[in-house]
């Protein structure tokens, strides 16, 4: 069972509520500030929010307590955060903010109070809300960051069809299955998308705008520069490189299973994949910088999975974001070095 732990503090009211995701509600509190704001014949911001202030750690303490639970039992946090009056929403917006970070839950749930209530919203598995309109289902993810997005993608697609939209947080996203509709995005009607997207923005942060990530005229003329390494015949001629690198590889893990210790597979395999880039692209051996790129590129690899799903702006200097940096620098120095070997050669 999941618990979910609601925060309101739109206007005047304090409210906290905890449910479950079988639509039980199992406490829901209201502190009112009427007496407050009678005498001025309407709401009075600034009180307000004063108000709230005082009210809402004891609204959130008193509705765990009628739940019989505690915030270790809580599992999401949503808060509604529009419309209402600004320096009223930050305070619940705060409080859910402080509660998801003490929890360690990476993410909370934003709930627009308008579309909550002019749609229907149905909880289901997983404390997943389903907004249902004709044709379409628009989920909004209620438990922090997936834990298995895997599971949960393949579960959303058995549940809801071919075409499913997710809100997770404010990044809107559609999941295709059908082989028809990827067909159509990626084939037919490529020049209908672009990669203006906010998972792209995270990588030109330290990829530029290369290959993987630039769109349009500029991608068509770096595509024309790069072809004549990738035709047929020439990856037909790597082939050997690969295979080689691959069989000593896994010579180095019998050594290393042989000792009982743990293999990283993500850090063999960027190694795996330099060592081949270099000996088959720029004809020189990388050994030597293969570990110090694969843990460059794994600092790189965390940042940008936290990233791309962050409510902070892209690049926001956050600890994260300057280990990030520093790890960037470390590659470029290392590709400089790369490519210098090359031409001197």
């Amino acid at each position: 069972m999941t618990h979910f732990l609601a925060i309101e503090s739109s206007c005047d009211e304090t409210a906290a509520a905890v449910f479950t995701d079988d639509l039980r509600v199992l406490s829901s509190v209201v502190a009112n500030q009427n007496d407050l704001h009678a005498r001025f014949g309407g709401v009075v911001p600034e009180i307000a929010s004063r108000a709230h202030l005082r009210t809402i750690l004891p609204v959130i303490d008193e509705a765990l307590a009628r739940a019989g639970v505690t915030l270790d039992d809580i599992e999401c946090v949503a808060v509604h955060n529009t419309p209402g009056l600004v320096g009223a929403l930050l305070i619940g917006v705060s409080a859910a903010k402080i509660i998801a970070l003490a929890r360690g839950l990476p993410q909370h749930l934003f709930v627009r109070q308008i579309e909550f209530r002019t749609q229907r919203f149905v909880l289901g598995e997983r404390g997943i809300g389903v907004c249902q309109r004709p044709g379409f289902e628009l989920i909004v993810v209620g438990i922090g960051r997936l834990q298995d997005p895997l599971a949960f993608l393949t579960d959303a697609a058995r549940r809801h069809g071919d075409v499913v939209g997710f809100r997770i947080g404010p990044i809107q996203a559609v999941l295709l299955r059908h082989p028809d509709a990827i067909k159509h995005v990626l084939v037919d009607n490529n020049h209908n998308y672009d990669k203006l997207t906010r998972g792209y923005d995270v990588l030109r942060q330290f990829l530029g705008n290369g290959l993987l990530t630039s769109d349009g005229d500029f991608w068509r003329r770096q595509r024309r520069i790069a072809q004549p390494a990738f035709h047929r015949r020439r990856i037909e001629g790597f082939a050997e490189v690969m295979v080689a690198d691959t069989l000593d590889m896994l010579q180095r893990w019998d050594d290393v299973a042989g000792l009982g210790h743990t293999v990283d597979m993500a850090h063999e395999m960027m190694s795996l994949t330099l060592r081949i880039v270099g000996k088959t692209l720029l004809s020189t051996d990388v050994h030597d910088a293969a570990d110090q790129v694969g843990n460059a590129v794994t600092v790189l690899n965390e940042w940008a999975d936290g990233a791309i799903d962050s409510l902070l702006p892209v690049g926001f200097p956050t600890p994260g974001t300057l280990r990030a940096r520093g790890a960037s620098r470390r590659l470029d120095r290392i590709i400089g070095d790369i490519i210098a070997r090359r031409r001197a050669g």
